[in-house]
């Protein structure tokens, strides 16, 4: 399986999943609209092979598919603050629909970059695993795990070979530092210019964050899996406050910050800290970079001048 097609491909996680895989010797196209950071994927990876399109109103996956093995779907239209309830539907779950229609017919394996942080809603134990009740309490969660039954129902229809990744809170190279995603990234990037950290709420919600190449060996995990089991949380298994985030991000970059506290908001839950112990036993997978050594990592690959993230890749 070594011809790869990233829905996304020119996102924060695809940018990275296209320079790995490239790097390992994978056969990748990518599959994005037209934007800045395709121009930048283009740059870094003139061997990958590029579709420019709209995900919405593809009709031309009969020659996208063509003579690939694997589909990584990264394609998310909205984020987890999103209250749109009608647009995560018709960007995300009737696209997707489409697109499983032409997977099934030429028989390629699908592998699903899914939300932990928002498909299972209120934890009712920590850390969370994947046989928890999944209650998503906002539309972009809804929309995350209504694509996840679509493909359990195709997979049990029509035998379409598909996984599901659960993943935590990614961070890491190439991660926009002006987006409404991304604690760590955004954190940095105001507390490098100055500027006041807005929290909504009191900053003791906790999560779990994932340094991308943890996430990056995953995937490469799943590529090959053939086993029984469908869905995986990819967490980094340990939960951390905000408060602490920012904490180790002044001690790092030795700057201090003005926080700002704002009322919470009713799609976040108190406490998220994903399992990751099923990846372990079937992928023989684990996370390997801590959040201290995560940001670490970060503060060094940051480029001042122009805000961004750079990563040096052994691929060129």
């Amino acid at each position: 399986m070594k011809n790869i097609l990233i829905l996304g491909g020119a996102g924060f996680l695809g940018i990275n999943l296209c320079g790995f895989l490239l790097g390992k010797g994978y056969n990748v196209t990518i599959y994005n609209r037209e934007s800045s950071s395709l121009k930048k994927a283009r740059e870094l990876f003139r061997d990958a092979e590029v579709y420019v399109s709209d995900f919405q109103c593809e009709d031309n996956w009969d020659t996208i598919l063509d003579n690939i093995d694997v589909v990584f779907h990264l394609i998310s239209d909205s984020n987890p603050a999103n209250k749109n309830v009608s647009s995560e539907f018709s960007h995300n779950v009737m696209p997707t629909i489409s697109l499983l229609e032409k997977i099934k017919e030429k028989n390629k394996k699908i592998i699903f970059f899914s939300s932990g942080g928002t498909v299972y809603g209120m934890p009712k134990s920590l850390p969370i695993e994947e046989t928890h009740p999944t209650d998503p309490i906002s539309p972009y969660g809804i929309q995350k795990l209504c694509i996840e039954k679509i493909l359990e129902y195709y997979g049990r229809t029509y035998g379409l070979d598909y996984r599901i990744l659960r993943i935590s809170n990614p961070y890491g190279a190439f991660q926009n530092p002006n987006s409404n995603q991304g604690v760590i990234a955004v954190f940095m990037a105001k507390i490098l210019q100055k500027q006041k950290i807005q929290i909504w709420g009191d900053g003791t919600n906790i999560r779990d964050y994932l340094y991308v190449d943890d996430l990056l060996a995953a995937c490469e995990k799943i590529i090959s899996y053939s086993g029984v089991c469908r869905v995986f949380n990819i967490s980094s298994g340990v939960g951390i406050s905000i408060q602490e985030i920012i904490e180790l991000i002044q001690q790092r970059l030795d700057c201090s910050v003005d926080v700002e506290y704002i009322p919470g908001r009713v799609h976040d839950v108190s406490a998220n800290v994903l399992s990751y112990g099923l990846a372990e036993h079937e992928l023989y997978w684990q996370p390997k970079v801590d959040i201290k050594t995560g940001i670490d990592y970060m503060s060094r690959m940051w480029d001042i001048e122009q805000l961004m993230f750079c990563r040096k890749l052994l691929y060129k």
